[in-house]
């Protein structure tokens, strides 16, 4: 009896995440995208997200910022789950790197705290940059493009603002 209760408690506090995730309209001074290119990159992303995270993350949103024919950037995060723990800068910088962010670096987490990663690489549109962040309530990613960010260093600039108009 014991046993069942600690499992069904067990359940109960992961069910609950830490922590939210919440999009605006405008986020780094560029508007939320409605086209359908945009509408099926946030539902790429947010399925990969969830997928990626093994179920430790609830409440997963994503949403594209900005035209495809500018900068543009997306965001993906969620809350990590009751009982997950955060992962560390190491593992962030592998995973980045195993999924060809060859360049991938710590920065500064700035005031949310956490880990923070960011490294890039080339595909046909050009430089993609993503930054991976991981603190105690939430976890996430933003790929810039398009010039979106200058350089790694920018990305986790612009992370970390990010994060502080969306991360609950």
């Amino acid at each position: 009896m014991v046993v069942v209760a600690g499992i069904v408690a067990g359940n109960a506090l992961s069910a609950k995440p830490k922590g939210s995730v919440a999009l605006a309209g405008t986020l780094l001074g560029l508007p939320r995208a409605s086209t359908a290119s945009a509408t099926h990159i946030a539902n790429t992303l947010r399925a990969n997200e969830k997928a990626g995270c093994g179920r430790k993350l609830a409440g997963v949103v994503a949403g594209v910022y900005g035209r495809n024919t500018g900068p543009w950037f997306a965001i993906s995060g969620g809350g990590i789950c009751g009982t997950c723990s955060p992962k560390s800068a190491s593992v962030i910088r592998n995973h980045l790197a195993a999924n060809g962010y060859a360049d991938a670096a710590s920065f500064p987490a700035g005031p949310k705290g956490g880990d923070l990663a960011c490294g890039s690489a080339t595909s046909r549109g050009g430089t993609l940059i993503r930054c991976t962040w991981v603190d105690d309530t939430t976890a996430g990613d933003v790929l810039y493009a398009n010039g979106a960010a200058t350089g790694l260093a920018d990305a986790a600039a612009k992370t970390n603002q990010a994060r502080a108009a969306v991360e609950g």
